[in-house]
């Protein structure tokens, strides 16, 4: 039973790594693109026209910002100190509540 779990875990990590990997970066390439031409493009634009409006242009740049953010703390997970500081924090926040309850009743 062992044996075969470990067939397909070798398996799937050997997916992971020729497929995903590439895929990754290239996804992370194209938001970096986006972000780049959603920030020339609005310059562009005022320096065009000079209307302050052309400025709203900017809101584009929320969804690659996003996504960004979401890819970047799946290629870099947190470190175990990093993980034990944020337990920590859970633990410190769950103790106030816990006792900020307990005074209102």
């Amino acid at each position: 039973m062992s044996i075969q779990l470990d067939q397909q875990n070798s398996q799937h990590n050997s997916f992971q790594d020729t497929h995903l990997w590439p895929m990754r970066w290239y996804f992370a390439f194209l938001l970096t693109l986006w972000i780049i031409a959603a920030i020339a493009v609005t310059v562009i634009v005022f320096c065009i026209t000079r209307n302050p409006f052309s400025f709203s242009l900017f809101t584009t740049l929320a969804p690659p910002v996003y996504l960004t953010h979401r890819l970047a703390k799946y290629l870099f997970p947190m470190s175990k100190e990093e993980a034990k500081l944020t337990a920590l924090r859970i633990q410190c926040d769950t103790e106030k509540h816990k006792a900020k309850n307990t005074k209102e009743v």
